[in-house]
């Protein structure tokens, strides 16, 4: 009980566990403000563990997310967040990482914690500081104490003090980083800095870390200077950005001063050291890269620690000479940016020095530097090792950054700072160099433009000037620095005034036509040319895209876009006006503007709706837009290629998503007026040849997805140049995210376009644009926004429908008919329904109402998608519209529930419902819509969940009902009236029922108060009912294995109740229930969790199934909480995998090979429905209507099948877990055929997973099981099938995608495709077309009717024409199964037996690698042949380390290898692993084994088994003793065995000691004075005499304590019943018959009582009388081999589940001719029966039972029919003989039972004639069965018949064995050598299933009411007066 009691905690943390994944986590929530408190509790409660948490970042992104979303939370939630991250960094303050790793985790903690304590509601903030407070004071105190002992420091405490400088540093940065402080948070922080001692102790640590250098090693040394330099800079860079101590004068000590000289002197040893080549004083190390990066902190560490002007002045003077002239400075590059810093920060805190830095700065960029060397160097493109181009690039950016901050620093203390020093700079500068020049003037310009973007908002003035500067620097001269200008003139543009935007904007066109005139205009100004030189194209283009970004431009103005499109349009003009070939040949003067206008069309348009832009947009802008796509498609631009284009194709496709469409409903003139007005100048350019051309591109577009084209051809250039633009605008449109079908339909609508002559191409048209669209959408990745476009689309063409234009509305039915059929789920949408049903009811309502008003149109208005609908003004047309309209939706639901009835029928369920809590009229023309459609839904289509219809729309209404009483006692209604505050708050503080403290009385209690009329308050009702959920579940959980069924059936029916309960809470919560509330929203998401673990954890059908419905209502009616219900269901199903439940339980019920079915009596799987099967099909259902709205709920359930599929190897092969397995499989083939929001990698893997879960099914042996389970799992597999035989063509496709992506070196070697994916699909299709076909078998056994299974003509149809594979292609698939797993080839060479080629490639592999598969028992057989054991093969030495076979495979390895020593040793291994009582099953064979055992092995085996079991001992000397003998009298010695056997005898008897001797003398002398008297009364006449005799020696016999039967070492014998002794019939021999009292005991309690000197009481055993007969002179071996073979078959029965009856009566042989038989129980025979009745067996049933109508009757004829198919297979198998009616006993039951087995296989009665046909079926017993063939009765007899055949045909090889075994015995029925081929051609080995069913029928109809079998028992009654 506490394990579910506890559950809610599980539950959230399973929650939570999903979050953890990333994916997961994004789906969530996209913002923090979409968490609720429940859902922040549970991610909060999956904190990961803090153990070495710097190794797994992914637990470092949890702890960052659990920060962000905390002040969510629940407020006891945040103390313990805190204490967590305090041990956190307790960890990584004791870890041993040190470096990057530390001092980054560390920093984003502490990041996450500032971010944390920033929100409002955290309540923990103090606790939250000392997160950050008391780790950086620990380190501070450490560092301190280690710089006492530096020289003797060990190393272990050198990683340390690393490793806390990282911590400081670490944490430093993060406050650094933080926007601020709160003011406690300073004061914290200021006290803590002053009280450390790092700085007081830095001299100290500096000069014991130079007097340990030798000691710690001069790296080390040389990591921690990095590290205190980088730990005091962090500290002080904190100080400057808190401002807590600059220019502070009371300060407590001289402890900056004192730091301040300090890294002085370190300065200028090091600098010293870098600069004048001389070695510091200091024991630094001197590597130069090492010593540059101690300066460079060192620097910055300067100026921060200055106090004065003094202290700063001689730094900053050298600085600058350093910065502006590089003296001394051998190209180190890093150090400038060092000198920038240090300079910007002195300045900043000393204004005297706002000049000098400025100045130095300046001269760095504009005078001769190192920093302009180098860039003169990269304009001359020559090569310098020495600069790095980052390092140049970084220090520009510094320096840059660096000016603008002093300069802002100055202008706030001097105004007129700014301005004056712009005007001081020169961009006319002369220099000789002309790359030196470039690169003054670049800098210059990049430095203006730094200023104008620092200073545009406030100071627009100095913007001005700047363009002006740089515009008139422009071209004069012309030099690569233009470049520079443009684009700085684009991007000052979008931050300056409309007025300067507009003058640069034109600006950019006239030097856009002046560029790229010359490559058009061959009279082009050349001075014009040679001044722009330097610019392209593409530069100007780049500006004027930047521009874009102008306010104007967002605020949706078209003026900016019209200019662009203007001036495209001006270009084109002129260039097509130079000819067509002039124009295609300067495709690139216009590729550079299409970026350009994209950026535009996008700033301008896209914010707005298509509604919108047709409002907005003027004509002369769509004019404008229609001649740019004229120009584009006449200029060829949509045939750009190249790699150089991929920026003009993009600019296009996003130009034609947001471009209005090229008609104009608002135009008063025709559209054929407006395309001459548009293309007349370009017609004229226009020949024959090229109108041919444009009509046969149009062509092939038509062309591309549809059967029929028009004849283009007869189409005028006007409108073939109309159309193309259309389809290549309209193409990019739809193919794009956002482009909707909604504008494209315009064009259809348009009146121009219904003329005769165009419409047949415009429907093709927008026929081929719709298959492209549904086809984009079909490859987009699921999520809401898909969804919505789909559903939109529907909602959009089925108003269509109505349109006034009939070739309108058969456009829209017809897309909606391609849309509908690519996406069937929008049929059964829940959105698509209502707004269907509901616009049904609108036009309803204006149409067919007495007061519709008459003749004016009516407007119709849908909000989703918005749309205005107009009906016509005429009565008669609306009453038209409207009835085809009602045609339309029945259609359309008709066609929802034919395609999935259950998501249909819920939906529909919904509406009802919903329209039912409104209290909708009656005549409501939805609500009768809906309703017809189900009554006209047709009944005999398989729907289950039809008839659960009206039930589960009851119950909902039911609960609901109940739901609203609650409200309404609370004073709460659902429909929004609501009591006072005052009552509301009193039922919300109503105590709940804790659900881990629940007792009787709390629940007691709780059902007392579950009466609406007493609880007050929702919140209390819905706590209760969660309270009585958790506790029935909890009872249910702890007592499922006590209870009785009475009892767990009433808990159920409550468990279901609640259940219910909880759902409508969830389902009908009101509007007064807040759900963001932390008390409602945490009771919500424990409910949710609640309702999907309980049935996972009760794992039973009941609770699943309530579950089922209970979540279908949910999902249903509250979309939003699907995600939450997914995610439960996510953790749910991974604690199933986890914890090895339901379909992934341990118990897989059977071993993996089929070698141990013989170890002892097998039970069939449990026959009954699984709960998992139930969960997958509600997952199937729920991923059809998800995958295309929700991405992330669709990555929830494919995660739980990747999780399902990777564990596929422990999933549970019972039978009763076929169907799950094979639904799971049809759930991952429904993923990827829905593949959308998969990418390329995750199918790959899905696909690879689901195959290889596929073939791994086939890696165990085929197997039956029952007709019922065998019917659900065929139609699995037949869904499966079909989906697989469509995933072939994907499989195809993504192979030949591998193949191009194939290394080279694979490629060489012939792999020509990778064949793992199509390969892999044939061979599971290939086996699961043989399994279905093996199920077909099973189930069409052709003797009853049977309905055909959905899906079984697609296999038949896929199944006729394919031959059978090749060799080539047999030796693929096996090759491509070893690599799966060699256990699958097995099993195919089992499935294929008759398929040579796959028996030689089987044999083959397991030669050439026999480890792979010894653990496969029955694999051995292709390693033990003829061939390799004549060959004496090396591998044959893994014999020994194979997996154990059957007793029965060991034994005959050693008659057919007699002498090998390795199979000898083999088979002795495989002997020793069975248990005492299997082998007690096999000692007649094992007996029989001695004649091969050449090297004894036998022998040692059975003397150390003997030892070890006394009752297998004495088995042994009993079988022993009778075939030391050959002839009953024990006269003929076996010479072969005799003395083998008495030498054995002797040692197994010497072997026994003590209590075993005793026991074995007690029970064989009791047992030969029994079987004695046999031969006592031999010689006393048959009758009165010896029947006295028997009595009178009976009563002789003195029952020992001790002693068992024989024949039944399961009880030791109590009493005898001296008056049972009975003279048996036969004159020549004497066997009798006696009842002993046999007291239950199992085998070790019958040893440790045999060998007890003490008598053990046994009157309170179950007891129970067994009658035995005793034979002395009858050889009862051959009964024993009989007996043995019906059991097995028994054995295999039951495992198969096949409710058929075998009664094994037990024999055993004691002595030569001697024997115990034991008695069938409650039988008579059909003589005895005959002689007592006189009458036909057919009469005795009706006597006995009654008439055939009973329910006695039909049981015992039941019974009979059950064991006549079982024992008339047997009698067919062993060829029984001798069948007469004394043989053929009938229990009170009514079964059948077969005796007397001393005629089978070749002997026979009548000198073995083999007169008696194989089955006996006489006309008494076809009475029984109905009286004739065509009877029902008589058809289950066949069908049970044939299923049996099939069950046990698999097993032939062992039942041979077990017979070859025999064969030396020389008893009876062995006469030739053809005896086993015979045998085996019985189960015909080489045929199908199919075959072998229709062999199997073809027998039976050849025995029924055989002559022969009618002489036989006539012949029986005249020779020995049988009854018949």
């Amino acid at each position: 009980m506490a394990s579910v009691q506890q559950e809610p905690q599980k539950m959230g943390g399973g929650s939570a566990r999903t979050s953890s994944c990333p994916d997961v986590i994004d789906c969530l929530c996209a913002d923090t403000q979409s968490i609720t408190t429940a859902m922040a509790d549970s991610i909060v409660d999956a904190v990961p563990p803090h153990h070495n948490i710097i190794e797994h970042q992914e637990s470092v992104d949890m702890v960052v997310f659990i920060c962000r979303v905390l002040h969510r939370a629940s407020p006891e939630k945040h103390q313990h967040v805190a204490l967590y991250l305090q041990d956190v960094m307790q960890d990584i303050c004791m870890s041993s990482g040190t470096g990057a790793p530390v001092q980054r985790t560390v920093k984003r903690i502490c990041g996450a914690v500032l971010s944390a304590v920033h929100e409002e509601g955290l309540q923990a903030k103090r606790d939250m500081y000392s997160v950050m407070s008391t780790p950086l004071h620990t380190a501070m105190q450490r560092v301190r104490s280690f710089s006492h002992h530096l020289t003797s420091m060990p190393p272990s405490d050198v990683v340390v003090l690393k490793q806390d400088l990282d911590v400081i540093m670490g944490i430093c940065d993060a406050l650094a980083d933080a926007n601020q402080l709160k003011p406690e948070l300073q004061a914290h922080f200021r006290e803590l800095y002053l009280d450390s001692e790092l700085v007081h102790q830095l001299p100290h640590v500096v000069r014991d870390l130079a007097a340990a250098e030798s000691k710690v090693g001069r790296a080390c040394a040389a990591q921690l200077y990095a590290s205190i330099l980088s730990a005091l800079l962090s500290v002080f860079a904190l100080v400057e950005a808190e401002n807590a101590f600059v220019h502070t004068s009371n300060m407590e000590d001289d402890r900056c001063a004192h730091l301040f000289g300090l890294v002085s002197q370190w300065h200028e040893d090091l600098s010293r050291t870098l600069f004048e080549d001389q070695p510091a004083d200091t024991a630094s190390p001197h590597d130069p890269v090492w010593v540059i990066r101690q300066v460079s902190l060192l620097v910055q560490l300067l100026a921060l620690c200055a106090q004065t002007d003094d202290d700063i002045i001689p730094h900053v003077r050298k600085w600058c000479v350093l910065l502006s002239e590089g003296d001394g400075i051998k190209h180190f590059l890093p150090l400038y940016q060092a000198y920038a810093k240090a300079l910007t920060t002195a300045a900043i805190r000393f204004s005297s020095q706002h000049r000098p830095a400025l100045d130095a700065l300046k001269r760095c960029l504009t005078a001769p530097s190192p920093l302009l060397s180098f860039q003169a160097k990269m304009l001359k493109k020559t090569s310098d090792a020495i600069y790095a181009p980052h390092d140049a690039s970084e220090l520009k950016t510094t320096v840059l950054s660096s000016c603008v901050r002093v300069l802002k620093a100055m202008a706030a203390d001097k105004p007129d700072a700014l301005s004056a020093f712009v005007s001081s700079i020169n961009l006319s500068v002369s220099h000789p160099s002309v790359h030196m020049r470039d690169a003054i003037v670049y800098n210059s310009v990049e430095l203006l433009a730094r200023i104008a973007e620092e200073t545009a908002a406030g100071d627009p003035t100095t913007v001005s000037l700047i363009i002006a500067m740089l515009y008139q620097r422009l071209g004069f001269p012309a030099s690569i620095v233009d470049v520079s200008i443009v684009e700085r003139l684009g991007g000052l543009a979008v931050i300056s005034t409309t007025n300067i935007f507009d003058s640069v904007m034109d600006m950019m066109f006239q030097l856009y036509l002046k560029v790229a005139a010359p490559k058009y205009d061959p009279d082009a100004d050349s001075q014009e040319q040679a001044q722009f030189e330097f610019i392209g194209e593409n530069v100007i283009s780049t500006s004027m895209s930047a521009m874009a970004g102008h306010p104007d431009c967002l605020q949706a103005s078209t003026t900016f876009l019209e200019k662009m499109l203007v001036l495209f349009n001006r270009l084109a003009i002129s260039v097509i006006g130079r000819g067509l070939a002039v124009a295609w040949a300067a495709q690139d003067v216009f590729t550079p503007l299409l970026p350009t206008i994209a950026a535009f069309t996008k700033a301008t348009l896209a914010p707005l709706t298509f509604q919108q832009r047709a409002a907005v947009i003027s004509q002369h802008v769509v004019d404008s837009f229609r001649a740019f796509w004229f120009h584009v498609t006449m200029l060829r631009l949509f045939d750009l290629t190249g790699d150089e284009n991929e920026g003009a194709k993009k600019a296009l496709r996003d130009i034609a998503l947001y471009s209005p469409v090229l008609v104009d409903e608002r135009a008063k003139h025709y559209l054929k007026a407006q395309l001459m007005s548009s293309v007349e100048y370009i017609e004229d350019k226009v020949d024959a040849k090229e109108l041919s051309s444009l009509q046969s591109r149009l062509h092939k577009s038509l062309s591309w997805h549809s059967l029929h084209t028009p004849d283009v051809h007869r189409l005028e250039f006007a409108t073939t140049l109309y159309a193309l633009a259309v389809f290549e605008v309209e193409s990019r449109r739809l193919c794009r995210r956002g482009g909707n079908f909604f504008e494209t339909f315009h064009y259809i609508e348009d009146k121009g376009q219904h003329h005769e002559s165009r419409l047949p191409a415009m429907r093709i048209l927008l026929d081929v644009l719709f298959q492209q669209h549904v086809e984009y959408l079909a490859s987009q990745r699921s999520g809401r926004e898909k969804l919505k476009i789909l559903e939109d689309t529907a909602i959009f063409l089925i108003i269509k429908f109505n349109h006034r234009v009939k070739i309108v509305k058969q456009m829209a039915d017809q897309f909606l008919s391609l849309l509908t059929e690519r996406f069937p789920h929008l049929l059964w949408s829940m959105r698509v329904i209502v707004e269907m049903l509901n616009f049904l009811q609108a036009i309803h309502e204006t149409s067919m109402r007495p007061d519709a008003p008459i003749g004016q149109q009516v407007t119709v208005t849908i909000s989703c998608p918005p749309y205005t609908h107009v009906m016509p003004s005429t009565q008669e047309t609306r009453t038209e519209i409207v009835k085809d309209f009602v045609s339309h939706c029945s259609a359309i639901l008709q066609q929802a529930l034919s395609h999935s009835a259950v998501d249909a029928l819920a939906t529909i369920q919904q509406y009802i419902s919903q329209l039912q809590r409104t209290a909708t009229k009656k005549d409501h023309a939805g609500l009768q819509m809906a309703l017809q459609a189900i009554a006209a839904y047709p009944s005999d289509m398989p729907s289950s969940f039809l008839s659960t219809f009206g039930p589960s729309l009851a119950l909902q209404n039911h609960y609901s009902g109940q739901l609203q009483g609650v409200l309404l006692a609370a004073s709460v209604t659902v429909h929004g009236s609501k009591g006072t505050a005052r009552d509301i708050a009193r039922a919300d503080t109503t105590p709940m029922v804790d659900p881990v403290k629940s007792d009787e009385d709390s629940y007691a209690r709780s059902t007392r108060l579950e009466t609406p009329s007493v609880v007050v308050g929702l919140s209390s009702w819905a706590e209760r009912v969660l309270g009585r959920l958790k506790y029935i579940s909890a009872r249910l959980f702890a007592d499922k294995d006590d209870a009785s069924q009475e009892q767990q059936d009433a808990w159920m029916e409550q468990l279901q109740e609640a259940m219910y309960q909880a759902t409508a809470i969830l389902v009908f919560r009101p509007p007064g229930w807040d759900p963001l509330s932390h008390r409602t929203s945490t009771l919500s998401a424990t409910m949710i969790d609640v309702l999907v673990w309980a049935p996972v954890k009760l794992n039973s059908v009941p609770a699943m199934t309530t579950a089922v419905a209970c979540w279908s209502w949910l999902v249903s009616s509250r979309p939003e909480m699907e995600t939450r219900i997914l995610c439960a269901m996510e953790a749910a199903w991974s604690w199933t995998i986890e914890n090895r439940v339901g379909l992934f339980s341990s118990d897989h019920g059977h071993s993996q090979g089929r070698e141990e079915v013989f170890e002892a009596d097998m039970r069939a799987d449990p026959a009954h429905e699984q709960p998992v099967g139930l969960w997958l099909s509600f997952l199937i259902e729920r991923f059809t209507v998800i995958a295309p709205r929700s991405l992330s709920q669709s990555q929830l359930i494919t995660s739980m099948v990747v999780a399902a599929l990777r564990a596929a190897p422990s999933v549970c092969r019972q039978a009763s877990f076929w169907e799950s397995r094979w639904k799971l499989y049809r759930l991952a083939l429904t993923i990827l055929h829905m593949r959308t929001q998969l990418n390329d990698n995750v199918q790959v893997v899905l696909r690879s997973q689901l195959y290889s879960s596929v073939l791994d099914y086939f890696s165990v042996p085929p197997r039956w099981t029952t007709t019922s389970l065998a019917i659900k799992a065929m139609e699995a597999m037949l869904a499966c099938y079909s989906c697989m035989q469509a995933d072939r063509v994907r499989c195809k496709a993504m192979d030949q995608v591998l193949a191009e992506h194939m290394p080279r070196r694979l490629r060489r070697a012939g792999h020509s495709s990778d064949p793992r994916f199509s390969r892999r699909c044939d061979l599971c299709l290939l086996l699961l077309r043989h399994e279905i076909e093996r199920f077909l078998a099973w189930y069409h056994t052709g003797a009853t009717q049977t309905t055909p299974i959905t899906g079984e003509e697609e296999v038949k149809k896929y199944a006729k024409p394919s031959p059978s594979p090749s060799e080539r292609t047999w030796k693929e698939y096996i090759g491509l199964a070893w690599q799966t797993n060699p256990a699958i080839v097995i099993q195919i060479a089992h499935r294929y037996f008759g398929v040579e080629c796959v028996q030689k490639e089987t044999a083959r592999r397991v030669k050439a690698n026999p480890a792979a598969v010894s653990h496969i028992p029955e694999a051995i057989h292709y390693l033990i042949t003829k061939q390799n054991v004549a060959d004496n093969c090396h591998e044959l030495h893994h014999v020994l380390s194979w997996s154990t076979v059957s007793p029965i495979t060991a034994l005959r390895f050693l008659r057919e290898y007699p002498g090998h020593v390795i199979i000898s040793q083999y088979c002795l291994k495989a002997l020793s692993h069975f248990r005492p009582d299997v082998i007690l099953f096999y000692i007649p064979q094992l007996v029989q084994a001695l004649r091969y055992d050449d090297r004894g092995y036998i022998q040692q085996y059975m003397l150390r088994a003997a030892a070890d079991s006394q009752l297998l001992a004495h088995q042994m000397i009993w079988n022993m003793a009778t075939n030391m003998y050959t002839d009953e009298d024990g006269e003929h010695r076996d010479e072969q065995l005799g003395d083998i056997l008495e030498l054995l005898m002797g040692g197994i008897k010497a072997n026994l000691h003590d209590g075993a001797l005793r026991f074995y003398e007690r029970e064989f002398s009791f047992f030969e004075q029994i079987t004695g008297i046999s031969g006592r009364i031999r010689d006393k006449e048959l009758g009165p005499e010896r029947k006295a005799a028997c009595l009178k020696e009976l009563a002789k016999v003195k029952l020992q304590p001790g002693c068992y039967l024989p024949s039944s070492p399961f009880g030791m014998i109590t009493a005898i019943d001296y008056s049972s002794g009975t003279p048996m019939q036969s004159a020549a021999k004497a066997p009798y018959l006696a009842r002993f009292k046999v007291a239950q005991c199992t085998l070790e309690e019958i040893v440790e009582i045999g060998s007890s000197e003490e008598e053990v009481d046994l009157s309170e055993r179950d007891s129970k009388w067994l009658a035995c007969i005793f034979k002395v002179g009858d050889d009862v071996r051959q009964d024993m081999l009989a007996l043995q073979i019906i059991q097995l078959m028994k054995n295999i029965f039951a495992e198969v589940g096949l409710d058929v009856a075998l009664f094994p009566y037990r024999v055993v042989a004691t002595g030569p001719g001697s024997g115990v038989i034991e008695c069938v129980e409650n039988a008579t025979s059909r003589d005895q029966l005959g002689r007592q009745t006189n009458m036909s067996l057919y009469d005795y049933f009706l006597k006995v039972y009654g008439d055939e109508d009973t329910r006695e009757f039909q049981a015992a004829r039941l019974n009979f029919i059950k064991s006549m198919a079982a024992y008339s297979l047997v009698g067919f198998l062993l060829q029984i003989k001798d069948r007469h009616n004394g043989n053929i006993m009938v229990n009170k039951q009514g079964h059948i039972i077969h005796i007397d087995f001393g005629f089978m296989f070749e002997s026979s009665p009548g000198g073995n004639i083999g007169f008696e046909p194989d089955m006996k079926l006489t006309k008494e017993m076809v009475l029984i069965m109905g009286g004739s063939q065509a009877a029902e009765p008589f058809r289950w007899f066949v069908d049970m018949c044939i299923r049996c055949y099939l069950a046990v045909r698999p097993y032939h090889d062992q039942i041979v064995g077990l017979v070859a075994l025999m064969l030396d015995t020389g008893l009876p029925c062995f006469r030739t050598d053809r005896i086993l081929e015979s045998l085996r051609n019985r189960f015909q080995p080489n045929k199908t299933d199919a075959e072998a069913a229709a062999f199997m029928r073809h027998r039976i109809n050849s025995c029924y009411l055989n002559t022969r079998t009618e002489l036989y028992d006539k012949l029986q009654n005249v020779q020995n007066a049988i009854a018949h």
